[in-house]
C-alpha cells in the first residue's frame, strides 16, 4: 500500500472515538442494588425501531429537561472481571407535554422492571440502536411545567475501550503486582456508556455522585467529598457535594488506589494524583497548577466556581487529558515530569496541557457550546489561552512565538486539503462528533482568534471574552454570541473613547468578518503583482488549494475579510505596525505608495493572519537575496521568515510557484540560528525527501540538505553536549532536530558520535536503567541512531530499558526509538508486539510503532517497505483509539 493510503488508514484509526407532577421531594438514600440476573435487559437487545420517532433526528425531543441527578455507582475492581452497578434518580421539568421519556443509554444492563417516572404507568421500552437513545412509554402523559423524578437502575462491564466509564491496569514497581484503576472519559456522547442521562451539552443540570468502593481504594468526583460512610465487608461510600450546573460529558469520577500531593495557595484546594511510585513526578504540576489557575480568574476577571482542583496522571487515556470540572484526568507524559530524565520539553509539554485543561473550566465547562458544531469555542479558545497561560509561568520560553510557527504550519498544510472542512461544522450524527477533535478546531480555532486579538487589540479583546463569560456563565452558547460580545465592547470602547480609531471596519460588524473565516473551509492567497515603476500592486485572492487538479471555481468565487498590513526596508528594523492598513473583502485590491523597485514588499506582518503570499518573480528574489545577503536577514521578523519559506514550498507543491525559486530561497538557512524558521525548513525538505528518495533525484537532494546543515552543525561547539543552563527551548529544540537530519543525511561525524554516545551507556557498569549518561534533552536522536545502526543487541537492550522506566517520558521515547531498526524482522516483531495486551506497551500507545517506523522512512531510503507498513495498518484498524485533536501527530504524543 502506498504512502499515501496509509496515511488515510491512520486517520481513520485515528477518528474511528417517584415523583408527582410537583416539585419532586429529595432523593431517598441507599447503599447497593440487588437486581435478579434474569430481570437484566442489555439496552442493545430491547425492542428495537427504527422508526422511534415520526421525523428521525439524532437529537433529543426537548420535552424533558434535566435540573438534577443523584448517582450512584459500586465499582467492583476484579482484574477482567471487573464491573460496575448503579443507580441514577433524575429530577426533569417537562417543557411540553408528553407520554414518552426519551433520553441515552448504551452498552448498559437496564433493569426495566424496577424503572420509574413518578408514579405513572410505563407501557413499554424501547431502544433506538442508531441514535443511542432508551425510550419509556407511558399509559398518561406528563404535564408542561410538572417536575418528574425519573429512575433507572442499571449494571456494565469495566472494559479496556478507553471511554465511558473503563478499567485501566498498571505494574507496581515495588512488589509486580497489577494494580487496577476505574475511571470515566465521557466527552463526546460517552456519559451514556456508564449511566442513563440526557448526554448533549445544553441539557445541563446538577450532579450529587455518590461512589461506592472497597477499602484500600479511593475515590475522586468533580466535586469535594462530604463525607465517607462504611458500609458492611469492607465497603464505604463516598458521598460528594451537589456540583454546579454541568453538561453530562464533564461528569467524572475514578477509584484507585493512588497517592496525592495537596496545596492549598488559596481558596481552592489544590491536589495532584498518580501512581504511588510516580507521585514525585506531580510536583511540577502542583507547582504551577494553582499559579495558571490564579492568571485564568485574574484574565476573565471571573472567578473559579468551584472550591477545589484535583488533577490525575492516568496509566490510559484516549486523549492527552480532559477538562473534566474539577477533576481533569491527564496520560501520564501530559501530567507527570521527572528533572533527571525528562527532557525540558516534557516540561514544556507538562506546562502546556495544564494551561489548556485549565483554561477549559471557563471556556468549555463554564460556557458550553450549545451542540458540537461549535466545538472550536471550546478547543480554539482552550488553545489560545494555553499559551498565555504557559506564557505567564515562563515567559522566558518563548511560547506564544513557538505555539504560532506550530499553528501556522499546520493548519497551512492541512486546510489547503479540498477534504477539509469550516470551523463551524455541521454535524449530521453524533458518530461524526469525533471527527471535530482535529486541527481545525483546535489550530485553526486559536489562529482566527489571534488574528481577532491583533484586530481589536489586547485589552478590547479581553473585556470582549469577559463579557461572554459573564453573559453565558453556566449556559450554553453558539459563536454568534462571543462575536456579539466583541461588537458590544467595541461600541463601549468608542463610547468611552471618542478619539478611538478602531481596526475594524466601519461598514462591517464582527460577525460579518469572523463568520468568513470560521464558516468556510480553507483559506486564501493573496497573488500580489508589482508595478515597480509606479510604485504599485495589484492583489487578488482565492481559496488556497494544494491539489491543483482539484480546483475548481468555487475556489475562486470564495472571499475572506482578510486584514492586509505590510512593510518594507525603510521601517522593517522599526516597531512594525501588525495592525492592518486596509480590509481585503474582494477578489482584487490595489496598494499604492510602495517602495521603489530595488526594494522588497512584505505582506502579513508577524505572520498575524492567515493567508499565504504569493509574489511577482522579482520580489521573490528581492526577499531571497535580502534573507541571504543582509544583516539580520533584512530585518525581515523571525515569524515572515517562517512563512516565507513555507509559503515558497507550498506553492511550488501546488504548481504555483519553480521549485527552483524555493530552493534558492532555502540557500540562506547556512546562517539562520534560530529555530522556528528551521522548523518550516524540516517539514518541506521532509517532503522531498520522501518524493525524491526512489528516484535519481535523491543523490542530489542529500547533497543540498548537506550545504545547508554543514556549517549549522559545526557552529554546535559540542553538538552531543548541550548547555542546559544556557540554551532556551527553541535552541534546545534546533539542536536536537539539527542533529537528527546531520546523522541522517551523513553530515560530518554526527552519527559517528551519536553511536559512541550510546555504547557508553550500552557497556557501563552501573546500572542502566539508574545511570544514563546521554543528555536528557538529545536520547531521541541518539536512541534512534543506535538502534538503526546497532542490530538486535542495541534492539533489546533499548526494549529492556523500556520495560524498566517508571518515567513515562523516557518509555515514550525508548519505545519510538524501537522504529527506527534496519531490519525487517526487527520491525515486524515490533508491530506485533504492539498488539499483544502483555507486551508492556499500552492501550493509547499502539500506534506509536505504525507512525514511528512511517515517520522515519520518509528521510531514509532503506525502510519498510510501504506496502507491508500499509497491510500491518490495514489489517488491525480496530484500536479503537481516538485522534487527539491537540496534538500535532497521531501517536499520543503532543508536539510543542
Amino acid at each position: 500500500m502506498g504512502s499515501t493510503n496509509l496515511h488515510i488508514v491512520l486517520l481513520l484509526m485515528a477518528t474511528s472515538a417517584i415523583g408527582s407532577e410537583s416539585a419532586s421531594p429529595s432523593a431517598p438514600s441507599f447503599t447497593t442494588i440487588s437486581v435478579a440476573e434474569p430481570e437484566l435487559t442489555t439496552a442493545n437487545s430491547l425492542s428495537a425501531s427504527p422508526t422511534a420517532f415520526p421525523t428521525p433526528s439524532y437529537r433529543l425531543p426537548g420535552d424533558l429537561r434535566p435540573e438534577h441527578y443523584t448517582l450512584e455507582m459500586k465499582t467492583f475492581l476484579d482484574g477482567e472481571n471487573s464491573r460496575f452497578e448503579g443507580r441514577v434518580l433524575i429530577r426533569v421539568n417537562c417543557e411540553r407535554d408528553t407520554s414518552r421519556v426519551v433520553l441515552h443509554s448504551t452498552d448498559l444492563l437496564l433493569n426495566t422492571d424496577l424503572v420509574r417516572v413518578g408514579d405513572k404507568e410505563i407501557t413499554g421500552h424501547e431502544f433506538d440502536t442508531q441514535n443511542e437513545f432508551y425510550i419509556i412509554k407511558l399509559k398518561e402523559a406528563l404535564k408542561s411545567g410538572s417536575k418528574y423524578l425519573i429512575e433507572i437502575p442499571f449494571k456494565g462491564n469495566l472494559t479496556t475501550s478507553l471511554k465511558g466509564y473503563y478499567r485501566s491496569s498498571y505494574q507496581d514497581k515495588a512488589t509486580g503486582d497489577t494494580k487496577w484503576v476505574a475511571t470515566t472519559q465521557f466527552v463526546s456522547v460517552d456519559a451514556r456508556r456508564a449511566f442513563p442521562c440526557f448526554d448533549e451539552p445544553a441539557m445541563k443540570a446538577v450532579f450529587q455522585v455518590n461512589m461506592i468502593r472497597r477499602k484500600g481504594f479511593t475515590s475522586i468526583s468533580n466535586m469535594p467529598l462530604a463525607k465517607s460512610v462504611q458500609l458492611e465487608d469492607d465497603w464505604f461510600r463516598d458521598e460528594y457535594v451537589e456540583s454546579v450546573r454541568m453538561s453530562t460529558y464533564l461528569v467524572a469520577f475514578v477509584v484507585s488506589d493512588f497517592a496525592h500531593l495537596e496545596s492549598n495557595p488559596g481558596n481552592t484546594t489544590f491536589r495532584v494524583w498518580a501512581r504511588q511510585d510516580a507521585i514525585e513526578q506531580a510536583r511540577y504540576s502542583l507547582e504551577i497548577g494553582p499559579k495558571i489557575l490564579d492568571f485564568f480568574e485574574e484574565y476573565f476577571n471571573v472567578p473559579y466556581p468551584l472550591p477545589k482542583m484535583d488533577m490525575i496522571a492516568l496509566p490510559d487515556l484516549t486523549m492527552n487529558s480532559m477538562e473534566n470540572w474539577g477533576m481533569v484526568t491527564y496520560e501520564e507524559t501530559c501530567m507527570l515530569y521527572e528533572e533527571s530524565t525528562s527532557e525540558i520539553i516534557s516540561k514544556e509539554l507538562v506546562t502546556v496541557v495544564v494551561a489548556h485543561e485549565l483554561s477549559h473550566q471557563w471556556f468549555g465547562n463554564l460556557v458550553t457550546m450549545k451542540w458540537w458544531d461549535d466545538l472550536w469555542l471550546n478547543e480554539g479558545f482552550a488553545t489560545y489561552l494555553e499559551g498565555l497561560g504557559t506564557d505567564h509561568v515562563q515567559p522566558s520560553w518563548n511560547y506564544l512565538e513557538n505555539m504560532a510557527v506550530r499553528c501556522l504550519l499546520n493548519i497551512f498544510s492541512i486546510d489547503s486539503l479540498k477534504s477539509s472542512h469550516p470551523v463551524s461544522n455541521d454535524i449530521q450524527h453524533p458518530s461524526e462528533i469525533r471527527q471535530l477533535f482535529d486541527d481545525i478546531s483546535y489550530s485553526k480555532g486559536y489562529l482566527v482568534l489571534r488574528m481577532l486579538n491583533y484586530v481589536l487589540g489586547e485589552e478590547t479583546f479581553r473585556r470582549g471574552v469577559s463579557r461572554y463569560l459573564k453573559t453565558h456563565q453556566y449556559g450554553n452558547a453558539a459563536q454568534d454570541a462571543l462575536w456579539a460580545s466583541f461588537d458590544s465592547q467595541l461600541r463601549d470602547a468608542s463610547a468611552d473613547d471618542s478619539s478611538r480609531t478602531d481596526e475594524v471596519p466601519r461598514d462591517a460588524t464582527v460577525k460579518e468578518i469572523m463568520d468568513s473565516w470560521t464558516l468556510q473551509t480553507g483559506y486564501p492567497v493573496i497573488h500580489v503583482m508589482r508595478n515597480y515603476e509606479a510604485g504599485t500592486a495589484e492583489l487578488t485572492q482565492s481559496r488556497f488549494v494544494t491539489d491543483w487538479l482539484g480546483r475548481s471555481s468555487d475556489d475562486r468565487e470564495s472571499l475572506w475579510w482578510v486584514p492586509i498590513s505590510y512593510t518594507d526596508p525603510s521601517n522593517a528594523l522599526l516597531d512594525i505596525s501588525t495592525k492592518p492598513r486596509f480590509w481585503m473583502n474582494t477578489s482584487n485590491a490595489t496598494l499604492a505608495g510602495l517602495p521603489k523597485k530595488v526594494q522588497w514588499l512584505l505582506l502579513n506582518v508577524n505572520a498575524t493572519a492567515l493567508y499565504r503570499i504569493n509574489y511577482d518573480a522579482e520580489n521573490w528574489d528581492l526577499l531571497s537575496t535580502a534573507l541571504r545577503t543582509e544583516k539580520n536577514h533584512g530585518g525581515i521578523p523571525t515569524l515572515n521568515r517562517v512563512q516565507i519559506i513555507d509559503d515558497a514550498f507550498s506553492l511550488a507543491k501546488a504548481g504555483l510557484l519553480e521549485y527552483n525559486l524555493a530552493l534558492n530561497l532555502l540557500r540562506y538557512l547556512r546562517h539562520e540560528r534560530e529555530y522556528f524558521p528551521w522548523k518550516a525548513a524540516f517539514k518541506n525538505l521532509e517532503y522531498l525527501s520522501r518524493m525524491t528518495q526512489r528516484g535519481g533525484g535523491f543523490g542530489p537532494f542529500r547533497k543540498f540538505v548537506r550545504t545547508l546543515l554543514t556549517p549549522v552543525y559545526n557552529a554546535l561547539d559540542d553538538p552531543f553536549q548541550p548547555s542546559v543552563a544556557v540554551d532556551t527551548i527553541p535552541q534546545m529544540k534546533l539542536r536536537a532536530q539539527v542533529l537528527d537530519w546531520s546523522c541522517s543525511f551523513g553530515v560530518s561525524d554526527c552519527e559517528e558520535k551519536a553511536v559512541a554516545l550510546f555504547k557508553t551507556w550500552q557497556q557501563q557498569t552501573e546500572n542502566p536503567d539508574v545511570v544514563n549518561p546521554i543528555p536528557v534533552e538529545l536520547r531521541s536522536v541518539v536512541y534512534c541512531k543506535a538502534v538503526e545502526s546497532g542490530g538486535e543487541p542495541a534492539w533489546d537492550f533499548v526494549w529492556k530499558r523500556f520495560l524498566g522506566s517508571n518515567v513515562a517520558a523516557e518509555k515514550s521515547k525508548l519505545l519510538s526509538a524501537l522504529g527506527c531498526a534496519r531490519e525487517m524482522w526487527l520491525l515486524h516483531r515490533f508491530l506485533d508486539m504492539s498488539l499483544n495486551e502483555t507486551s508492556g506497551i499500552r492501550n493509547h500507545d499502539v500506534t506509536i510503532p505504525v507512525e514511528k517506523i512511517q515517520f522515519y522512512r520518509t528521510k531514509t531510503v532503506r525502510k519498510v517497505p510501504e506496502d507491508q507498513i500499509g497491510s500491518f495498518s490495514n489489517q488491525n484498524m480496530g484500536f479503537g483509539l481516538e485522534y487527539s485533536p491537540q496534538l500535532g501527530i497521531r501517536t499520543g504524543r503532543r508536539e510543542v
